[in-house]
């Protein structure tokens, strides 16, 4: 913020009667109090002196306070990233994978922490392993959260689909050996 005041509308004007605007003189002082983020409030103090004119209380100097905040107000921007289709482990019905890392930005901080939420739980990070046992056959959410230090949130969910290629794989018995009772049936299992 500088200190170069505009005129923007007609809330305020010099009442000539009270103040004689020979030579005007015009001062400010800001209290920059922090905000989160980049933000912050100041509290500025106008001081406007007529030096033609007699010091008086409340007329001249003329006092005025404005408070001006600057604050984040947008949520940080996800970049989305593709769907995947992964496959399962050889020996089990469920993926185990390194979910990817997004990208994140924000205008107004650097400090974002994101969050990746599975249908198995949330990993409290930007991407990382799924917890176990994995995620299971089908269409899987997964969720990313990023929220900036002002609590501005936003979220970009992908679809992780997992699909079981691994052909089934036939075992045998080499040899089965039956026991035949009286009635000379019996019942093999295939």
């Amino acid at each position: 913020i500088d200190g170069n005041p505009a005129t923007t509308n007609d809330l305020f004007t010099l009442d000539n009667n009270l103040i004689g605007n020979c030579e005007l003189a015009i001062s400010y002082s800001d209290n920059i109090l922090p905000l989160c983020g980049d933000g912050f409030k100041a509290i500025r103090t106008w001081n406007v002196y007529d030096w033609c004119a007699p010091v008086q209380a409340s007329i001249n100097p003329w006092t005025c306070i404005q408070i001006i905040k600057i604050e984040d107000t947008t949520p940080p921007v996800i970049t989305p990233i593709q769907d995947m289709t992964v496959g399962t482990g050889s020996n089990t019905c469920t993926a185990v994978l390194n979910l990817p890392t997004v990208q994140v930005n924000d205008n107004c901080t650097n400090n974002i922490s994101v969050s990746t939420i599975t249908t198995l739980g949330t990993i409290n990070g930007n991407g990382g392993v799924v917890p176990y046992p994995g995620l299971p056959i089908g269409d899987n959410i997964i969720t990313y959260v990023a929220t900036d230090e002002c609590d501005k949130t936003s979220m970009y969910s992908l679809t992780v689909t997992v699909e079981d290629n691994v052909p089934p794989v036939v075992v045998c018995d080499l040899t089965t050996t039956v026991s035949l009772p009286s009635s000379g049936q019996a019942i093999i299992y295939a």
